[in-house]
């Protein structure tokens, strides 16, 4: 048998907000409310599209940049622009048979056990992603045998196996480089992480280059 159902993990960043100062916003050249109703209806659009082939289970990781005050230290837990993704994907498909909008064990994590695999989703500003120690640690903080941490915030994929066919996995960027990245010399191709869950705990991890 194929595959028969997917599980969305969309992992933050949504929009560019004001995290890097107002040289962002002038790029986008829309304000944070336009990019969020704008990439939601994006969303829709893919996340219609798959349903035609597959059940779909979504959900969505807050990130950093889409807090709404750009200083993380004033800044209120769970007060994001993702909350506002959230109802619209809940409110848009509440009636769906095929579409089924999922919560998070928190707005900054999901775990989640697949046919014996256990895979947790962050975003990864709050875990050290490229430290190898970050799936033991987080493994004991979680009470869980992690398999796979999956995160993004670098916007630049990466895998690294850290124990015994135990993997911490940075998913690349839908939008790429661009002038911030490249300023940085962090730039990178555009991509996504597809990880193929089969019985008994085995799995494949692919990047997805667009």
């Amino acid at each position: 048998a194929g595959v028969e159902e997917l599980i969305i993990a969309q992992l933050g960043d949504e929009i560019e907000n004001y995290l890097h100062g107002e040289g962002s916003r002038v790029e986008t050249q829309q304000s944070s409310a336009k990019q969020i109703v704008g990439v939601t209806k994006l969303i829709v659009k893919f996340v219609n599209k798959l349903s035609d082939y597959f059940r779909i289970k979504y959900f969505s990781i807050d990130g950093n940049h889409s807090r709404t005050n750009a200083n993380y230290k004033l800044s209120v837990d769970g007060e994001t622009w993702t909350e506002v993704h959230r109802e619209i994907m809940s409110i848009t498909f509440e009636n769906s048979d095929v579409v089924e909008i999922i919560d998070e064990d928190s707005p900054h994590h999901k775990i989640m056990n697949i046919d014996g695999t256990n895979i947790m989703c962050v975003h990864g500003h709050r875990h050290q992603l490229k430290n190898e120690t970050t799936l033991a640690t987080t493994s004991v903080n979680h009470n869980t045998d992690l398999d796979i941490l999956l995160g993004g915030h670098y916007h630049s994929y990466r895998v690294t196996e850290v124990g015994n066919d135990k993997y911490q996995v940075i998913t690349g960027s839908i939008k790429g480089s661009d002038s911030f990245s490249e300023k940085i010399g962090k730039s990178s191709t555009r991509s996504q992480v597809l990880i193929v869950v089969y019985p008994e705990r085995e799995f494949d991890i692919r990047q997805v280059k667009m």
